[in-house]
């Protein structure tokens, strides 16, 4: 019975421990990576059109500088502002969540207006979404 405690003792320990080490890791910061690749909105919406899984392996996870028109800027759910970029057609074909700290910077900006963004790139949905995008001046 003694050794029976110890284990889970143990085990209990040594999760707590690796729970302790996975909430303090630092987040990732986009503002000191180089982006593997700038392109245009369009170009990136095609190529996630063209090829999903490709388009995947080559900008999923991945640190880009993309440019475009905004259609729409608005807050998320956490009060972080939201850039929807359209195409020359008027389609959506990206929405950045931009870093809380961009809130002042995005205010200059309004519908219509070119913007270039760094951020992670998520994938594709109905657009491709990127997070944690900072305004590129």
């Amino acid at each position: 019975m003694k050794t029976v405690f110890k284990v889970l003792a143990g085990v209990v320990l040594l999760s707590l421990i690796a729970y302790l080490v996975v909430i303090n890791l630092p987040q990732a910061n986009i503002k000191s990576k180089d982006a593997v690749e700038t392109i245009s909105a369009v170009a990136l919406y095609e190529a996630y059109s063209n090829n999903e899984k490709r388009a995947n392996r080559k900008y999923t996870g991945k640190v880009i500088q993309l440019s475009g028109e905004i259609d729409e800027i608005y807050p998320d759910e956490n009060n972080a502002p939201v850039v929807v970029l359209r195409s020359d057609s008027g389609d959506l074909v990206s929405v950045v969540t931009l870093e809380s700290s961009q809130e002042k910077k995005i205010a200059s900006y309004k519908e219509g207006d070119q913007i270039t963004v760094k951020a992670l790139c998520s994938g594709i949905l109905m657009e491709v979404t990127l997070n944690k995008g900072l305004i590129i001046d």
